[in-house]
């Protein structure tokens, strides 16, 4: 590719102009030599693109970055809260204490003792 470009240089005295046209293969280049004058304003206009240097492609991959991760912690926040909405109303008349009432441990001989003793109050 870089031999292509410095013929072009050489031969044409920097009044040439080499252009990669895209191509619908991976594998094939091809390389177009357009002479002064000649090129097509899109050529033109990519070859003037100037090329952004890495630090300033970095900053930007970190401005998106962290924005995404400002909107996905706020997505995240937002969701926590509908679905606490959502229990709330769906299960408020439902929801009940657990374990307040205490088991009876007595055995069933005491149990009938204290109702005889209690059947004995009443008839007094």
């Amino acid at each position: 590719r870089y031999l292509v470009y410095e013929s072009v240089d050489e031969i044409g005295e920097d009044k040439w102009i080499a252009f990669k046209e895209p191509s619908e293969f991976m594998d094939e280049c091809n390389i177009t030599v357009y002479k002064e004058g000649q090129a097509p304003p899109e050529v033109l206009e990519e070859i003037n693109k100037g090329e952004i240097p890495t630090e300033i492609k970095a900053q930007q991959r970190a401005m998106v970055a962290m924005a995404e991760k400002e909107s996905a912690r706020k997505e995240m926040i937002r969701d926590k809260e509908t679905f606490g909405n959502v229990v709330n109303t769906l299960y408020e008349d439902e929801l009940a204490t657990l374990n307040t009432v205490k088991r009876d441990r007595r055995t069933i001989e005491e149990i009938q003792n204290m109702i005889e003793k209690q059947n004995k109050r009443q008839k007094t």
